[in-house]
């Protein structure tokens, strides 16, 4: 399903003697990491030598999320996506499964693995990411999924080629998402909640506040659903708390309250304001009458 950057063809795999490459028809060619990504990412997408997430951030959220904190929040999206794709579900079509913004690619493995073990489901599951050793992590670990380094503002797909999108914490916009989801496709967009982390910023900040839900509504989406999912965790190491102190943009504040984030941080609350929306072709039609 990758698309070539420059000039928005078709990609295709070429097996040659010693290395596989992706290349369009205008010949324009991506070789295949040894990892087995693919990067699709242009000089003029990136505003710094190593755009993403740094080394610490993306060691520190791979060993955190391997530790099984937060797979609640992979176990309610697979839910979600079964309940919102009931058709393909019935049908035991394959999904087309998208993750931007994907990081180590562990929620995307999660719920791959989830649909098809428990749907029966036959999942082509692909991410992108920005942070080239995010991906190198990823593609080297998940070798059955499909990876790229890539702009979210700018998804390396064909358009019209995902059954469901879903970004957890990252940037992105609406309309590209919305080009490359099939007619009816679904979208779930997660953003931290208010409470989100609340005890780790009460030992960082003197005024920690609330995280701010978004508000926007997104144009040519029918909002079918949203929801706040909330749980709290035990954290019983030192290492465990910085781990999740370092994956976070808190971790540049802290300098100074490390001793005290070790000492004083066990049970945490995690809160994700998860929303699911469809692409929607009434959505269209409404627009075309306005105007």
């Amino acid at each position: 399903m990758w698309k070539c950057p420059a000039c928005q063809r078709e990609l295709t795999l070429v097996n040659e003697s010693s290395r596989s490459v992706w290349q369009c028809s205008e010949g324009h060619h991506y070789d295949v990491a040894k990892e087995g990504y693919v990067n699709l990412l242009l000089a003029n997408q990136k505003h710094s030598k190593d755009p993403g997430d740094n080394k610490i951030m993306i060691n520190a959220r791979r060993q955190f999320l391997e530790a099984g904190y937060y797979q609640p929040l992979a176990v309610n999206l697979a839910h979600l996506m079964e309940r919102y794709m009931p058709e393909l579900v019935a049908q035991h079509r394959q999904v087309h499964l998208f993750d931007a913004g994907c990081g180590e690619g562990y929620y995307l493995e999660q719920i791959r693995q989830y649909l098809q073990n428990e749907t029966g489901l036959s999942v082509s599951a692909t991410g992108c990411d920005i942070a080239k050793n995010a991906v190198q992590k990823a593609a080297k670990k998940y070798t059955e999924n499909h990876f790229s380094v890539a702009s979210t503002y700018h998804l390396p797909l064909l358009s019209q080629s995902q059954d469901v999108v879903f970004q957890i914490f990252a940037p992105g916009d609406a309309a590209e998402i919305r080009r490359v989801l099939k007619q009816h496709g679904i979208w779930l967009w997660v953003n931290a909640g208010p409470r989100h982390l609340q005890e780790l910023k009460a030992l960082i900040y003197q005024t920690p506040e609330l995280h701010t839900l978004p508000q926007q509504t997104m144009l040519g989406f029918e909002p079918l659903y949203q929801q706040t999912l909330s749980f709290e965790f035990t954290l019983t190491t030192d290492q465990a708390r910085e781990r999740l102190l370092a994956m976070t943009p808190f971790y540049w504040a802290a300098s100074q309250q490390l001793d005290k984030v070790r000492e004083n941080l066990h049970n945490v609350t995690a809160e994700f304001y998860i929303q699911v929306m469809r692409n929607s072709e009434s959505i269209d039609q409404q627009c075309q009458q306005q105007q």
